[in-house]
């Protein structure tokens, strides 16, 4: 059972409406959640503002890094002409959704069941009892329900072995992204690729202040990427446990307003874009994807939370 999302494109953007296929909309937590909110619905602010990025760059070299699914990476090897495009996930169950997703939709996207870090080596990532799209090579960021042992290579050293050299990173790893600037110093300072990377502040501890000291002395931009996509500059980055939105732009350049009138322009294309652009999967589906993925505890979490949710909004 598979389902599509429909993109329409920004105004005056050439081409016709863009398909995506996501397979089970039921297996993950990102894929259901498109299937709930659509692509319009999702993380809006964040992959308007890495359309808007891509979109300058004359052949795109996207790095998604802790990408699940692969979603960011799939929309970027579809909307645009890319040299390439490379999804780094390290949990092993999601990289083969995200693999395929890729060959489902025919993409270039090379998915590298790797994590990026400081070191090279292996190391524990811990399997998120909440939610597939938080395991973390970070104990204890969530509760965990396993452990498995993962590859970790540094940026710098797959740069090295491979040639190719992001424009674009996404890096998106659970409190473990300084880890991955660390590991690609020398990356970011040759090549100067943009880069969107989420910050988070969990339990009165700011992430924000190990990402800012990593970034120390390398010349980037910082930009909080915020709902209306002011995409202000600022001298440190910092976390919001008081927002949903928790990623920040860095750029070795500044910001102009042809980069936010751009991404305003996305978001417009994105907003498009609802849960009614693409059909619904029966019940049944939902169910076995949802026992499927997380057993049949989460299916029954998920049908309490419905009905409080159809309570609610009765009264």
């Amino acid at each position: 059972m598979s389902f599509k999302v429909l993109l329409p494109l920004p105004p005056g953007a050439p081409g016709a409406p863009v398909r995506l296929d996501l397979l089970d909309g039921a297996s993950t937590a990102v894929q259901r959640q498109v299937r709930r909110v659509g692509i319009g619905g999702y993380e809006t602010p964040t992959m308007a503002t890495l359309l808007a990025v891509a979109a300058q760059q004359p052949a795109p070299v996207f790095f998604d890094v802790g990408a699940n699914v692969g979603l960011y990476a799939a929309m970027v090897a579809r909307l645009f002409d890319t040299e390439a495009v490379v999804a780094f996930e390290p949990t092993p169950s999601t990289a083969e959704i995200a693999r395929r997703i890729m060959s489902a939709n025919r993409l270039d996207v090379r998915v590298e069941e790797v994590a990026l870090g400081a070191e090279d080596g292996t190391a524990d990532l811990y399997l998120s009892a909440k939610s597939d799209a938080s395991n973390s090579l970070v104990e204890g960021f969530k509760r965990s329900t396993g452990v498995v042992q993962v590859p970790v290579r540094r940026l710098d050293a797959y740069v090295e072995a491979t040639g190719l050299v992001p424009t674009l990173l996404k890096v998106d790893t659970e409190t473990f992204e300084p880890q991955v600037v660390a590991g690609g110093v020398e990356t970011l300072r040759r090549h100067r690729p943009a880069m969107i990377v989420e910050v988070l502040k969990r339990r009165g501890h700011d992430h924000g202040v190990e990402l800012t000291a990593a970034m120390a002395g390398l010349g980037y931009h910082f930009h909080r990427i915020d709902v209306d996509l002011t995409l202000a500059p600022s001298e440190v980055i910092e976390g919001d446990d008081r927002s949903p939105h928790h990623d920040w732009l860095l750029t070795p350049d500044p910001v102009g307003d042809d980069l936010r009138a751009a991404a305003g322009a996305w978001r417009r294309a994105l907003a498009a874009c609802g849960p009614d652009t693409h059909p619904r999967l029966p019940i049944v589906s939902t169910v076995r994807g949802i026992a499927r993925s997380q057993g049949w505890g989460a299916v029954a979490r998920a049908a309490r939370n419905r009905l409080r949710s159809a309570v609610r909004s009765r009264s």
